[in-house]
């Protein structure tokens, strides 16, 4: 009788066990279908949409490119990067002609809802500086006179005369905040409150480095410098620095000995004494220019990649930050 009713007590527990899987498998999957699918197309928006969501009930962000995958002028959407769409309920995008791989692609998704970071913001020129396989002047006006079709048959690095880059202007970078938070929260009348909340605190943690790079690097307006990719620019722009001409480097490219004949003229031209590379790409082009010229390179993180952090800006830009300090420290005007 005990061995019954111990067996019968083993059956009841067992379809307890069965029945509890079932309804939190069932819970699961209906918090699954509920969540707010989030979708970023690359690093910069990535960050900026963790601090802004964080805490927001039901908000799942996803990164369509990887961390580490840097320029994205290039990139090709993968099926992986086409499911997370198809899953997708809001897009943050920075535009500025950034995100050419998304034109075709939101095609087919009429439905998502698309916030575009960078409205209501003024680009500066993006440089016009093509390099293909061989490296000349001539063949680089030849290819930009293709059309879009024809330059990527013809495998050239392809860049738009605008420069999106607006996010290495913090002043710039706190309208992006604003502008996300306001479409997430036009989407998302739910978590409103949260997205306005968290852009508030992020955007007055941006303002206090935005303060500082202002009252520390004064020093560093109306100086003329050379950079290695058009990013830098915005910064520059935002302490007054004049960038007098733009070499767009990319990790594949390779400059000819009359481009390179050309960035010396430049910076004997107007006597350059600083040239900026960025973390991304290789500064050995850089570096040898400088050591024939006498000038210095210093390297900046254009803060498109890194890591997995919602403080990965502040901590990129704090680095940034700190290397112009000591542009002004080793040329003895730095009064910290």
């Amino acid at each position: 009788m005990k061995k019954k009713l111990l067996g019968l007590l083993g059956i009841i527990l067992a379809l307890s066990l069965v029945g509890y899987g079932v309804t939190r498998f069932s819970k699961t999957e209906t918090e699954k279908e509920d969540a707010l699918e989030v979708v970023t197309t690359f690093y910069p928006m990535y960050i900026a949409a963790l601090n802004i969501t964080d805490g927001a009930k039901g908000v799942a962000v996803t990164n369509l490119t990887d961390n580490q995958t840097g320029c994205v002028h290039d990139y090709q959407l993968t099926t992986k990067d086409m499911k997370a769409l198809s899953e997708a309920d809001v897009v943050i995008m920075n535009g500025g002609e950034l995100e050419l791989f998304m034109e075709e692609a939101m095609k087919g998704y009429t439905d998502l809802h698309v916030i575009t970071a960078s409205d209501g913001i003024t680009f500066l020129e993006g440089s016009t500086h093509n390099h293909d396989e061989e490296g000349t002047e001539h063949e680089a006006e030849e290819h930009s006179e293709h059309s879009e079709h024809e330059e990527a048959e013809d495998h050239d690095h392809v860049h738009s005369d605008v420069n999106g880059h607006v996010w290495l202007n913090m002043s710039l970078y706190l309208t992006e905040i604003d502008n996300i938070a306001n479409g997430l929260a036009l989407y998302d009348p739910e978590n409103a409150q949260v997205y306005k909340e968290n852009a508030t605190a992020y955007k007055e943690k941006v303002q206090a480095l935005k303060d500082e790079l202002e009252t520390e690097l004064a020093g560093l307006s109306g100086e003329e410098v050379i950079a290695f990719h058009d990013a830098f620019a915005y910064l520059a722009d935002e302490l007054g620095m004049e960038v007098v001409y733009t070499v767009e480097i990319e990790s594949d490219t390779a400059l000819s000995a009359g481009e390179i004949a050309e960035v010396v003229n430049e910076i004997h031209l107007h006597d350059i004494k600083y040239l900026f590379t960025e973390e991304q790409y290789s500064a050995s082009i850089a570096s040898n220019i400088a050591a024939e010229t006498g000038a210095d390179v210093y390297v900046i993180d254009s803060l498109v990649t890194g890591p997995n952090d919602k403080d990965a800006y502040l901590n990129g830009m704090r680095e940034n930050i700190n290397t112009l300090k000591s542009m002004l420290l080793e040329e003895g005007s730095f009064e910290g």
